[in-house]
This record gives structure tokens, C-alpha cells and sequence, in this order.
């Protein structure tokens, strides 16, 4: 009897474990506001050459033409080495201005002077609105309107790092494309309407949102894709200045003394098997690799290395990486 009430009981205690894991596991619906302070959108543009990424942060609130308008910092991002942080570069290219109102935001279209239409956070299949873009240009046709009528083809429902928000697609059979929109984040593939590829064919622009994140929501990720151990979103937002100096998250590994003098140690805190070290200076150039080393810790003499800045990545036998700076001095 005393082996049945046990029986009994743990069964009990393993399905109110297994409920909870479920009731946790639950999407929640994000209602925080559009564009708090902190909100930064980064999208992927179209390039052949290397990858190219463009950034808009939130500056501050100010007022254009009597309208409250959220003051945006747009920024470029580029990688010119092989991996996510060489040859990083990230430039100011300008200002962006955009406004809310009644669950609408509306663009400053700074060549004509006037707020234009963007997108809704809660249209209706069917609906209509005018877009526009007076900078967008189409190579094979100098008479290529730069404001066209979209309309709402479809809504969803969309699952984002466990938080829950509506969306909806637009018409893609009109000279103007702007893609998905997301309630209270913005376009998931471009931030403005651009010309629709089809229509002209030689028009190259954005591709998609890889990231978002603002002091509310933290960072949201859009794409799964990962570098070194990183997010795809983590290693475009972040310079090499912001890699950790050890690993503080998962405590991989401790690397001592930092900055280091002549040996720079590696201790394997998560009993992983390291198939490579490799050091790189700021600019992205090899100054260090070898695969024969101690699979568990390792002692890496760094006399060679001019004084400075550098970055190390540790290569796993599972085909995980991580990596860290450290200091030369």
C-alpha cells in the first residue's frame, strides 16, 4: 500500500512539473509601446561586394512642423572579413523622423516636407492606404511613380522569442513593396516602401530586420543564423570593444591574466574539448592559430604580440565557438 501512495504521488508531482514547463513555455502577448527609448531596428541590404546592414536608434523625442515626432540616428554597418567582427565599420548617415497616431506611423519625407502614411498596427484584410518614398529611384525608368496604393492581403499571428504579435502582409503585384509589418515593431523586411523588384528589375534594397531591441523589451532576434557562438543580431549590433573579456553568461572559460604579459592561460570551465585557438588583432588579421594544443587547458605564449587589443576565438570539437578580448600590454 505504502509503494502504491509513493507510485501515486510521484506521478502527481511529474504531470504538475510537466503542466508548469507547459504553462511557462506560453507565449505572452507583447503590448509594449512603439518605439520606446532604446528602440533600435537593424536590417540587411541587398550587397554583392560584403555584408551590408543598416541601423536605426532612437535619439530622442523633438517636434517638426507641430507634430511629436520620435528623432531616429541611422547608421550603416560593414563587414569586410570573413568573420561577423572584422573589419566592422559603422557610420552615421543620417536622420530619420517618424510619428504616431491613432495606431498609424507616419514617415517625414524630408524632399517634400510633409509626414506620409507608413503602416497601421491593427488594419483589416482589404484595407487600403497611400504610401510613398520620394528618394527611391528606378534606373530603367525615369517616370517611375514614387507613391502607389497598397493593400492588405492577409493577417497572422507571429511568435517572436516566446512573445506574441500581429502582423500583416501587403499587396506585392504594385510598383511600391513594403512587406510584413509587425504590431508595434515595424517592417520585417524593409523600414520603408521601396520599389517592388518585379517592376524594376535593377533596383537593389533592404532584405529583412535581423534584429530589434529597446529598454522594455530587451533584444528580439529575427534570424536564427549564428557566428561563433553569437547571435547573428549580437555580432552586427555589438563592436569588438563590447566582447566580453571572459565568459560571464555560460562561464566557458577563464582567461588569465588579462591583460597578459607574455602567457595568456586558458581555463575550460565547462569541460568542453577545444579543437583550435586562433588570435586576431582589431583590424581582423591572423596572428595566431594552432590545433595542437591541450584539449581541456591551455597556456598560450603571447610574447610576439605588439601591445594592444586582441580577440581569441576557441574553437569546440562540436563545432561551437567563443569568443573573448583580451589585452596584450
Amino acid at each position: 500500500m505504502e509503494n502504491v501512495t509513493k507510485h501515486i504521488l510521484l506521478t502527481l508531482l511529474l504531470a504538475f512539473s510537466l503542466l508548469c514547463k507547459e504553462t511557462n513555455a506560453q507565449p505572452i502577448i507583447d503590448n509594449a509601446p512603439w518605439c520606446p527609448p532604446g528602440a533600435t531596428w537593424i536590417y540587411k541590404q541587398n550587397s554583392q561586394t560584403y555584408d551590408y546592414y543598416i541601423k536605426l536608434a532612437y535619439e530622442k523625442d523633438t517636434v517638426i512642423n507641430n507634430v511629436n515626432t520620435k528623432k531616429l540616428i541611422a547608421s550603416s554597418i560593414s563587414f569586410m572579413g570573413i568573420e561577423k567582427w572584422q573589419g566592422r565599420s559603422e557610420n552615421i548617415i543620417g536622420y530619420e523622423f517618424l510619428a504616431e497616431s491613432n495606431d498609424s506611423i507616419f514617415w517625414y519625407d524630408k524632399i517634400m516636407e510633409k509626414f506620409n502614411f507608413l503602416y497601421s498596427f491593427n488594419p483589416q484584410v482589404g484595407d487600403t492606404f497611400i504610401v510613398g518614398n520620394s528618394r527611391i529611384r528606378c534606373l530603367t525608368d525615369s517616370t517611375f511613380p514614387t507613391f502607389d496604393t497598397l493593400y492588405v492581403t492577409s493577417t497572422e499571428t507571429r511568435v517572436y522569442e516566446n512573445r506574441l504579435y500581429n502582423s500583416y502582409n501587403t499587396s506585392m503585384d504594385r510598383n511600391l513593396f513594403l512587406g510584413p509589418v509587425l504590431s508595434k515593431i515595424g517592417g520585417l523586411t524593409k523600414p520603408f516602401p521601396e520599389v517592388n523588384y518585379p517592376q524594376c528589375s535593377y533596383y537593389s534594397g533592404f532584405e529583412e530586420l535581423i534584429c530589434y531591441s529597446d529598454s522594455i523589451r530587451g533584444s528580439i532576434s529575427f534570424s536564427t543564423q549564428s557566428f561563433m557562438g553569437h547571435t547573428q543580431c549580437h555580432m552586427i549590433a555589438t563592436s569588438i570593444s563590447e566582447l566580453p573579456l571572459q565568459g560571464k553568461k555560460d562561464n566557458a572559460y577563464l582567461l588569465y591574466p588579462n591583460p597578459a604579459n607574455s602567457m595568456l592561460n586558458i581555463v575550460n570551465l565547462g569541460n568542453k574539448q577545444i579543437r583550435q585557438i586562433s588570435i586576431y588583432n582589431t583590424s581582423g588579421s591572423l596572428m595566431f592559430e594552432s590545433n595542437e594544443i591541450d584539449k581541456i587547458n591551455s597556456s598560450i605564449d603571447v610574447t610576439h604580440l605588439s601591445n594592444g587589443l586582441y580577440v581569441i576565438k576557441i574553437a569546440e570539437n562540436d563545432g561551437n565557438s567563443s569568443v573573448y578580448k583580451f589585452l596584450k600590454r
